[in-house]
């Protein structure tokens, strides 16, 4: 009979893990802390058989322990906080640790040591148990409550936190894949730790997945006044944690036996600022923000409550400085430019000679030849309020974001043996952004009026199987929509100036088409608007912990399914680009502007592109882990962990271009293939290992290093496969100047007037590719360390720390060089076509958009130094310092660009984030006098 149900993961840990197994220390939980340590007597001999008792100060909930025959003690899963640790055994006095601070992922130690006497006398420890981890190896910063709510920070985005670890900073700027959610002031939380993508950190609420897979961002955001801890693990974590950049886990506060809340409003206004500059007058500034936070009991010692609220309103202007036609140009007369303007109908197409159009004048187009609906475009553009024919118009755009966000959490102890946690976080987010020119945009990206939605349910089971085994059960449900709209949506505005076939019945290419006009602003509506999307996320994650002899083992499984339905087309209205290519001295190159081109009608490009409807895409992705921290001996750990992880390609309705065939493949219809035929990567083992030592005895210094594997992940990368043909139709050409322009390029005869959605194949135009297989980018971390409690309440660390990202993606044509498109009749393989693989079968395709190839790499090296003070006395201070390098072939932005994808291993060189030395001191001081004060 064959046997079915053997795995071969699970085989490698019984293999691995099981022999041999006898008590010690249990690796916190994700979210929660652990306290370890062992009970001595007076002359160092263990003492076993003691009771130990860990009380939380404030919810007097308590776990009870019993010392083994090696005088240890393991507490684990315990909720973060206040706690005191008291030993008693017949014989002996009572020791009691007060003030004993527990934090995220975090293992604090207290040794302990009982004196003769009897059992009613209390030994008070008055010290503070050391501040180094002689637990771990990775390497991690905790912001404690304190800090998050007494540190200066500015729009309160507990982010900003982040920043001031040893090797963090705010990544590659200027695109959403860059951590920043559309549209979205509160939640744009770019963080780049160890030179690392910031879309592949791995944001947890709670110990629940908290990532936002579409562009990498944060679902759910607390604000400060919520959050009771956050801890960033940034360097070679356990084989709990994925993703490979930053692990960043916020706690939400819980609520206590005493009922505790507040209010508060913060408020920045024009009054208090300077007037810009370049800016006749300030620009209107107002924001509030503004909530309240309640906690207290339901049920004393057992059920607890915690929630909070924020609104922030924000009006501002905002102070752009743009190139407009003057009176004189808006006229066709271009002598204030000193450009003379040539007439496109008259080109030779063998030399490309042309005439003036005004030989009398050469720098003004005559009434005649202007253009009836390019003159109505060139009159929506603002008179100038500068001097000047450059930056002669300064606008204050007026914005407005409203934000709303609420959180709650209810703890419910069950039992001695059961815990149960649930929270619910919700965020409202309505916001209007005009563009460069107000209502009359002129931006590629992004003025809208948006409305985003989140919603986050987290659930928590912890179960207490026996004295050495516990199950931790969490799952939740996760929920982002962005409804983003152009500013003009509704407005026919393009087909009132006579364009054709620019807003057609559609609402979703209603607004003004974007006209793009070289040494111009733009004017016209964003591209990429509107944008509807709607994520689904669902998680369920087991983690089994098994304390036996000196192994504390964790068996993990974690599974999730991610839904997106998406909708976003790039030139919905259409697009037209004037670039003075139809108005200039083709053989000179002299001469011609951008707006005569407008003004006589004849772009050099135009496109759009309809989509059929909402497209649907579905993956999942399934982790597995063992993790053994083995306590070698009592100054000695070793942190030991494989991780196995499989993340399926996108399937739904997307299309994938077949590198090896050059077939478009879909995933739907009669002879649709699964995930558009597009295979897994099953290949992705993560081990982890590491080791802590502290010599001498005093657990004040600590020794540590540690190496980790892991798998990445990207955002922005399956939705791209939904937008190829058939699902979406484009009708786009670049005309050849040489060429005497002819009706169907002016913009008097508009755009086609149709879409085709056909049989795919042959491919044209651009198409998207994952490639035959979808091969996941991976990381190398490492780090060495000493760290070293110097004096009381001060620690300082010296760590060299590197990464190494391989087989990283990125967005570069794979389809070099591609021609103007359609072919002009004359165009041959031997003009431009070097290098182009599929020219000869496909002449018609164009770029080759490769979403997820495995060709790019980085290389980080850094020295990171760091000096923490505890806080007493009113005192405490983080500062940290950074000497680093980031080296490779692709900046960390998935939108990054390569000159060639043929020769990647010449792009070498420094990549971004790539900053050199970074210096950041915070503290906090309490003034000497006052209520409580010294």
């Amino acid at each position: 009979m064959k046997r079915k149900g053997f795995h071969p993961f699970g085989s490698l840990v019984l293999l691995l893990f099981l022999p041999g197994l006898a008590q010690s220390n249990l690796r916190a939980q994700v979210d929660r802390g652990g306290v370890v340590g062992t009970v001595t007597d007076s002359s160092r001999a263990v003492v076993p058989g003691v009771t130990v008792t860990i009380t939380n100060v404030r919810t007097n909930q308590s776990t009870k322990l019993t010392t083994d025959v090696n005088g240890s003690y393991t507490a684990s899963l315990l909720r973060i906080g206040t706690y005191t640790v008291t030993a008693e055994k017949e014989g002996f006095q009572k020791t009691l640790q007060s003030n004993l601070e527990v934090g995220v992922n975090e293992v604090v130690r207290v040794d302990l040591v009982l004196k003769i006497g009897e059992i009613k006398q209390v030994v008070e420890v008055t010290g503070a148990p050391p501040l180094v981890q002689t637990e771990t190896s990775s390497l991690g910063t905790i912001e404690t409550e304190r800090r998050i709510v007494d540190l200066p920070l500015n729009q309160r985005n507990f982010i900003g936190l982040a920043y001031l670890a040893p090797g963090a900073n705010s990544g590659q700027q200027g695109a959403n894949a860059s951590g920043g959610v559309f549209e979205n002031e509160r939640a744009n939380e770019a963080l780049s730790v160890n030179g690392l993508r910031v879309s592949n950190n791995n944001y947890l609420l709670n110990g629940v997945d908290n990532n936002e897979f579409g562009i990498g961002g944060i679902i759910a955001l607390p604000p400060p006044d919520a959050i009771q801890e956050f801890r960033t693990e940034e360097n070679a974590m356990s084989a709990e944690f994925g993703r490979g950049g930053a692990a960043v886990n916020v706690v939400i506060k819980s609520g206590t036996n005493e009922i505790h809340g507040g209010a508060y409003e913060f408020i920045r206004n024009d009054k208090l600022d300077a007037r810009n500059f370049f800016s006749p007058e300030k620009a209107p500034f107002r924001r509030n923000q503004f909530g309240f936070y309640l906690g207290g009991p339901i049920k004393k010692d057992r059920t607890f409550v915690f929630g909070d609220y924020q609104g922030t309103r924000l009006r501002q202007s905002v102070t752009t400085i743009n190139t407009v036609p003057t009176l004189a140009m808006r006229h066709g007369d271009f002598t204030e430019r000193g450009d003379m303007i040539y007439d496109p109908l008259t080109t030779d197409p063998n030399t490309s000679e042309r005439a003036l159009i005004n030989p009398g004048n050469p720098f003004v187009i005559p009434s005649t030849r202007v253009n009836p609906v390019g003159e109505k475009i060139v009159d929506l553009y603002p008179l100038p309020n500068l001097p000047g024919i450059t930056n002669n118009l300064v606008l204050n755009n007026r914005r407005a974001n409203d934000q709303d966000s609420f959180d709650i959490r209810v703890d419910h102890r069950i039992s001695g043996q059961d815990q149960f946690f649930s929270s619910y976080s919700f965020g409202n987010v309505d916001s209007h952004r005009p563009g460069t020119l107000g209502d009359l945009g002129g931006d590629y990206c992004c003025p809208s009026n948006s409305k985003n939605r989140n919603h986050h349910l987290g659930l928590g089971w912890t179960h207490t199987v026996g004295p050495t085994l516990l199950n931790d059960l969490r799952g939740g449900a996760f929920r982002f929509v962005i409804n983003g709209l152009p500013i003009n949506f509704g407005k026919n505005l393009s087909e009132q100036l006579g364009i054709p076939n620019a807003n057609r019945s559609d609402p979703n290419s209603s607004g003004l088409s974007f006209i793009e006009v070289s040494n111009f602003a733009s004017l016209g509506d964003s591209l990429w608007t509107p944008e509807f999307a709607v994520e689904n996320i669902f998680q369920i994650a087991d983690t089994l912990s098994w304390t036996r002899g000196k192994h504390s083992l964790k068996f993990g499984i974690d599974f999730r399914r991610q839904q997106r339905n998406f909708f976003q087309e790039t030139s919905p209205r259409g697009w037209y680009s004037f670039d003075s290519s139809y108005s200039q001295d083709l053989v000179t190159g002299s001469g011609g502007n951008g707006l005569a081109d407008l003004l006589l009608g004849i772009p050099s490009y135009y496109q759009q592109d309809k989509l059929q409807g909402t497209y649907p895409t579905r993956y999942w992705d399934l982790a597995a882990f063992v993790q053994d921290d083995f306590r070698v001996a009592p100054d000695l750990t070793l942190n030991l962990g494989l991780r196995y992880e499989v993340t399926s390609p996108a399937n739904g309705r997307v299309s994938n271009f077949d590198l090896d065939r050059g077939l478009i493949v879909t995933s739907y219809g009669p002879n649709g293939v699964p995930h558009a035929g597009v295979q897994f990567d099953k290949n992705n083992w993560a081990p982890r290992v590491g080791f802590a030592y502290s010599p001498f005895g005093q657990k004040r210094t600590v020794i540590r290093s540690a190496f980790g594997v892991f798998y990445s992940s990207e955002s922005n990368i399956f939705d791209d496969l939904g937008l190829n043909p058939p699902a979406l139709s484009v009708n786009s050409r670049s005309f050849n100047p040489s060429n005497v322009p002819g009706p169907e390029q002016l913009v008097t005869g508009g755009f086609p007037s149709s879409f085709i959605f056909a049989d795919p194949n042959p491919a044209v135009g651009t198409v998207r590719s994952n490639g035959p297989k979808r091969v996941i980018p991976y990381i190398m971390e490492w780090n060495f360390a000493l760290q070293h409690e110097f004096a009381r309440d001060w620690v300082a660390q010296a760590a060299y720390v590197g990464t190494r990202g391989l087989r990283l993606w990125n967005h570069e044509n794979g389809n070099l060089n591609q021609p103007p498109l359609p072919l002009d009749s004359n165009f041959s393989d031997e003009t431009g076509n070097f290098g182009r693989p599929y020219f000869n079968r496909l002449p018609n395709l164009g770029y080759i958009a490769p979403l997820d190839f495995p060709m790019f790499s980085m290389a980080y090296n850094a020295l990171q130094a760091s000096v923490n003070k505890r806080f007493s006395n009113g005192f405490n201070m983080l500062a940290s310092y950074t000497f680093a390098k980031n080296r490779g072939t692709a900046d960390g932005n998935v939108a990054g660009n390569i000159q060639s994808i043929y020769t990647v291993g010449s792009e070498k060189g420094p990549v971004q984030p790539d900053f050199r030395h970074r210096f950041v001191v915070s503290y906090l001081y309490e003034l000497p006098f006052g209520q409580g004060r010294r």
